[in-house]
């Protein structure tokens, strides 16, 4: 696992915004498709770290395969209440 510099990622905020460059609290509007795109591989980049770090964890307990304990749920199920299952010490 590695820590990138993020410099040059920032996100601009669209549509109209006040006199201090803030938006205006009284406006919303969608988010566009490449926030969309961006916010879905933010949040699968994230569930790949627990899940790496999740399988070290039952490696570290002496599992031989720890795949048969940490399961990246949401791969498979989208819409399931949780995206990774593991086990723990007991």
């Amino acid at each position: 696992m590695t820590v990138a510099s993020n410099k040059g990622t920032e996100i601009e905020p669209h549509g109209p915004s006040g006199k201090d460059g803030s938006r205006s609290p009284s406006v919303w509007l969608p988010p566009t498709p490449a926030e969309i795109e961006r916010d879905s591989l933010l949040g699968r980049r994230g569930e790949e770290l627990v899940y790496r770090q999740e399988l070290q964890k039952v490696r570290d307990m002496c599992y031989a395969e720890p795949e048969r304990y940490v399961i990246w749920t949401s791969c498979d199920e989208p819409g399931a209440d949780h995206d990774i299952r593991s086990i723990n010490e007991k």
